[in-house]
């Protein structure tokens, strides 16, 4: 330890890696402060000395309500004299759980001092609760600034883990700059409010741990985030919680970018003082604490009872290693002064040793020395002057005495102006001078401003006779209006400011501040999310009423699909009209078209109804699809086959294609003849391994017959059959190949107002039974139909599910889309279909028969 002849050293306050903090007194100034001094071996490290003295010039040319202040730098002793603070949070938190108001005005204030920080284009960097201060007036104050400036090389903390923000752990999680410090913010505000039992929450680092610091290095490395704060604290208010659950995530994206964006968010409190663990009040001095409440201590530990060196002691300073505990404090006492600033070290007792000692100290060598000289001129140059050296003497300590006056002359500098100022301390009014000038002592002191239409503020300022003038600056009362914000639909989440609100009937009433633009964004499962910001003058047009009205979420084409070049998109569901199957690219390209939401006609009229054919009904489409134009190749089919062999494929399609091949003299297996023979679980598997499925008899005609039925009876209208619109046994004599049938891109006279080919004749087609759930039929005719009534769309007949030579297939792709409460909705692979109910389901059947026929949920 150094001494220096202005200063008394006393106890150890704390120790850090490589440096000592002392409870001291400055005896020029007549004040407590804290001297922390470099250890021996950094001060020979020009490396450390220098960052050391770094953090002391900084703070020296600033000076914030919430930032510890330093008075002076020693260089060659490794000092730093700064002011006395009575604790540090990490008492706060070993003596229980803090009120969530407390914590609000904690956060608050380190808020402000991270603003001051950062604006300086630094990053704190250790943020915890060791170098969270308290005065005793119980305000927060940041100590310990040694990081290096945004964009630099940060190092990471010396000491423990447990505050260690994940981006100086593992840079996946982001680069570091001010959310780090919003970071190590957050993890002591939650600490805070769990007090003691803060630690259970992570694994491995509570009592008894065997390495905490890697327990704490492994949850801040991990992606595993913590649980709501809601979950965490009981009762804890909403502002604190959502700003606390921002703070606290793990990536630099998720939080916050800035600390103004968290004080927005934290609702307007007057700041609380902090209680120091183990501080006692003496007996009135309850009545004095003024508006910062009764938790203020204003005892201050006078000289007479200054303790040894080594002793435990009532106060911390700077980044302390070993908080102190209660009953440490306690055992350094304090004793009340009515003038604390100005006191001196009494003596212990009049001894011999006690003599020696204070003999020693500089304040009473220096003086004795100088009294001594001066005595010894006297009685050289004035000894016969009788009582001038008297009268000089007494002269020169009323100076002495003069040179601090007992009452300073204040002057305060207000903004926006004084008129109607109130000041006062603590409860005590003080009246202003004629000059406007406010008397203070020299000292510290919390001053409280009011003026109607502001907000009452509190600030402390040291007085002396160098600094009695002050600039202060009141902010105004806020106002607030009511916005109503109705949503549609009301089932949709509604934030305002980011924060999440509950709707009464799709309706919110948002208090805004007056002259402040609003923040909202509506959003809903299946609707496009609206996130903007109205102004001012929006919210004056609409007067104070905000109508958000979310569309429906747009369809969007699968994976399995790819757009047809140049094909046109549909204005009403923005997807292209035509599209490829993606797994067949362009070797056996299938080219599908987009059948629309809408009510189609279905079944037959009662007068040409057949005993194997359904009723006729109009049916509502909701979810779009897409069918293929044309029946599935043999081609086609042989990728399928192999891709996943005969397991799945079965071979039996190849004696089909081979028979009917070989009369029109194409390749037996690669042709583009309709793949026939297949079961249905064949036809089921290639429609799943291309991605989409076999469609259900009410999608089949619906796309045959289309919105506007001009394929009824027939796909291409109501002109008769021919040879040159459908493959059908005619009965007359065949020539060469005419048994069989021919390829899908041929007859397009047969085309239905979609496009599809072959709808009648060629392969039948097997589909779903939309009356018998996992049953098949097929529809549209075959090579083999010869009775021409049975040609028509609405006809169906039995499907063998081990397949035949006339039975083909085509694909369906539906297209998901989310639907609100209460929709028809239709989804690939479930096999079913939800008809509308009989509100919206018109009937071309006469009144009798639509009593007759139940309305229900119809597999497909």
């Amino acid at each position: 330890m150094n001494q220096h002849p202005a200063y008394e050293l006393f106890e150890e306050l704390g120790r850090g890696s490589n440096s000592v903090v002392y409870r001291s007194y400055d005896l020029s100034l007549g004040r407590e402060v804290a001297i922390k001094e470099l250890d021996e071996s950094s001060r020979r490290d020009p490396r450390q000395r220098e960052r050391f003295l770094r953090e002391a010039q900084f703070l020296a040319q600033f000076e914030h309500d919430n930032v510890l202040r330093v008075y002076s730098v020693d260089t060659e002793r490794g000092w730093i004299i700064m002011e006395l603070m009575k604790g540090t949070l990490a008492s706060l938190i070993a003596a229980g759980p803090s009120n969530p108001d407390l914590v609000r005005s904690i956060l608050k204030q380190t808020l402000d001092a991270l603003v001051f920080l950062h604006e300086k284009n630094k990053v704190h960097g250790t943020v915890r609760p060791t170098n969270l201060l308290i005065n005793e007036a119980g305000r927060v104050k940041l100590s310990e600034f040694e990081q290096t400036d945004i964009g630099g090389e940060l190092r990471a903390p010396k000491g423990s883990k447990k505050y260690l923000a994940p981006e100086l752990i593992r840079p996946e999680f982001g680069e570091f700059g001010p959310p780090l410090d919003l970071y190590c913010l957050g993890f002591t505000a939650l600490e805070l409010l769990k007090g003691p039992q803060f630690d259970s929450l992570f694994p491995g680092t509570g009592k008894g741990a065997i390495d905490a610091d890697m327990a704490w290095l492994r949850w801040h490395s991990s992606p595993e985030e913590l649980a709501s704060t809601h979950k965490l604290v009981k009762g804890i208010p909403d502002d604190l919680a959502h700003v606390l659950d921002h703070m606290l995530k793990k990536h630099v994206a998720d939080r916050p970018q800035s600390v103004q964006e968290v004080i927005s968010e934290l609702v307007d409190r007057p700041l609380i003082a902090v209680p120091v663990a183990g501080a006692e009040t003496e007996e009135g001095d309850a009545a004095e604490q003024g508006p910062a409440g009764a938790a203020v201590v204003r005892t201050l530990a006078t000289p007479q009872m200054l303790t040894p060196r080594g002793a435990n002691p009532v106060a911390s300073a700077g980044d302390l290693a070993k908080p102190r505990s209660a009953a440490a404090a306690k055992s350094a006492g304090a004793a009340k002064s009515s003038n604390p600033t100005t006191a001196k070290p009494a003596p212990a007792r009049f001894s011999k040793d006690w003599f020696n000692q204070e003999l020693g100290r500089p304040y009473v060598l220096y003086p004795l020395c100088a009294a001594m000289i001066i005595g010894a001129l006297w009685f050289v140059f004035g000894g016969s002057s009788g009582g001038s050296a008297s009268i000089g003497a007494a002269s020169k300590g009323d100076a002495a005495k003069q040179a601090v006056p007992a009452i300073i002359p204040v002057k305060f500098d207000i903004t926006p102006d004084s008129k109607g100022l109130e000041v006062a301390e603590g409860n005590v009014k003080i009246a202003p001078a004629i000059d406007g000038s406010y008397g203070f002592p020299p000292g510290r002191h919390a001053v409280v401003f009011r003026k109607e239409g502001f907000q009452p503020l509190t600030h402390e300022f040291d007085i002396s006779p160098e600094h009695k003038t002050f600039a202060v600056k009141l902010e105004p009362v806020v106002k607030f209006v009511d916005v109503t914000i109705q949503v549609t639909p009301a089932t949709a989440q509604l934030k305002t400011g980011g924060v999440t609100r509950s709707l009464t009937n799709g309706a919110y009433t948002e208090k805004v501040e007056q002259g402040k633009p609003l923040a909202v964004e509506a959003s809903l499962d299946g609707f496009v999310t609206i996130s903007r910001t109205i102004s001012v003058d929006e919210l004056k047009t609409r007067g104070n009423k905000v109508m958000l009205k979310l569309e429906r979420e747009k369809p969007h084409l699968p994976a399995t699909l790819v757009a047809k070049p140049g094909a046109a998109i549909d204005p009403v569901l923005q997807v292209p009209v035509r599209v490829l199957a993606a797994r067949l690219g362009d070797k056996e390209p299938m080219e599908l078209v987009l059948v629309q939401p809408g009510t189609y006609n279905f079944g037959a009229p009662p007068a040409r109804r057949r005993r194997n054919e359904l009723p006729q009904r109009s049916v509502r489409i909701e979810q779009p699809f897409y069918i293929a134009l044309t029946e599935t190749t043999n081609a086609q089919y042989d990728h399928f086959f192999e891709a996943e062999g005969t397991a799945k494929a079965g071979d039996r399609w190849q004696k089909a294609s081979q028979k009917w091949a070989k009369p029109l003299h194409l390749d037996p297996i690669k042709n583009h003849l309709p793949v026939t023979n297949v079961s249905t679980d064949e036809a089921r598997a290639f429609c799943t391994w291309v991605g989409g499925e076999l469609p259900a008899e009410i999608q089949w005609e619906s796309a045959v017959r289309g919105l506007h039925d001009d394929g009824f009876p027939y796909p291409w209208g109501s002109a008769p059959p021919g040879r040159d619109r459908c493959r059908i046994f005619y009965g007359e004599k065949l020539e060469l190949g005419e048994g069989g049938p021919v390829p899908v891109e041929q007859l397009a006279a047969g085309a239905s107002p979609l496009g599809l080919l072959h709808a009648i004749g060629n392969a039948a087609e097997i589909c779903k039974d939309s009356e018998h759930p996992d049953q098949f039929v097929v529809r549209g005719c075959s090579i083999t139909t010869a009775n021409i009534d049975d040609v028509r769309v609405t006809w169906r007949g039995h499907c063998d599910p081990r397949g035949e030579e006339s039975n083909g297939f085509r694909v369906i792709f539906p297209i998901t889309v989310k639907s609100p409460n209460g929709a028809v909705n239709y989804e690939p692979g479930s096999g079913r279909h939800s008809a509308p109910d009989s509100a919206s389901v018109s009937l071309t059947t006469p009144l009798g028969f639509l009593v007759s026929i139940p309305w229900k949920t119809v597999a497909i």
